[in-house]
């Protein structure tokens, strides 16, 4: 039997369950308190992994003298859509004509691919300087633009804190009792909250709703508020929009 999480946004999402039993739950640990703690690294077709710096003996696919640029980048602390933003300003192109391969959480460092056509006039390694949290690794011509089919996935470097060695120990007990749990079993392929919104974590009860052409309820779910913290009092016209 598995264990229910006590987490209200949790269950209103349906992540309802531990795919481990509480009993080894790391509660002297900490995550993330800084953004290297926390690395996402691209795998491209073939098992390519996207290096963090040294780019000597990268591979790059699909190089040549076509007419679209690749640039394989580093951010930190920002998310991707913001480096797109910033990127199609300063290469004084539109946002619709850079391809990626996918969000990467704002909360740390990844290395990311994207590609866009290739602009004359446009200085790459002058744009670098200019992007802050952005840091450019390698550019190059290619034949073609980005395309889903070649990324197989994210390599994740998470970092996990503890303060004294009695506690590393236990920690390395700890992962290895859960490594050999999911290795009989499985893990909940649930998704995450960004599958949801952050504000209103429903809209796949508005959705429900939409389907089975309940509108009316869709409406006062559109405008539900929720119990949470992370929730913004921004319904203050509610009543007026459902009238």
């Amino acid at each position: 039997m598995f264990d229910i999480t006590n987490s209200e946004i949790d269950q209103e999402i349906g992540l309802k369950y531990y795919a481990t039993p509480k009993d080894l739950s790391i509660v002297d640990a900490r995550i993330r308190e800084s953004f290297d703690d926390f690395v996402i690294q691209e795998v491209l077709r073939g098992g390519i992994i996207l290096p963090k710096e040294n780019m000597d003996n990268f591979m790059a696919p699909l190089r040549g003298e076509g007419e679209y640029l690749r640039i394989i980048l580093k951010k930190k602390g920002v998310d991707t859509l913001h480096v797109i933003g910033k990127l199609s300003k300063e290469m004084r192109i539109p946002i619709s004509d850079v391809q990626f391969l996918g969000l990467k959480d704002s909360r740390g460092i990844a290395i990311q691919s994207i590609s866009m056509r290739y602009k004359r006039g446009v200085y790459v390694d002058e744009i670098d300087k200019k992007c802050g949290k952005i840091k450019i690794l390698r550019w190059y011509k290619a034949y073609a633009p980005l395309s889903s089919h070649e990324l197989w996935g994210n390599k994740f470097t998470v970092t996990i804190k503890v303060e004294k060695r009695e506690d590393a120990t236990s920690l390395i007990t700890r992962m290895a009792q859960i490594q050999k749990i999911l290795s009989l079993s499985s893990i909940f392929s649930y998704f995450g909250y960004q599958r949801f919104g952050t504000e209103q974590p429903f809209n796949h009860i508005i959705g429900k709703n939409i389907l089975n052409r309940n509108y009316d309820k869709a409406l006062q779910n559109m405008f539900k508020k929720g119990n949470y913290d992370i929730f913004n009092e921004n319904k203050e016209n509610e009543g007026e929009v459902l009238r």
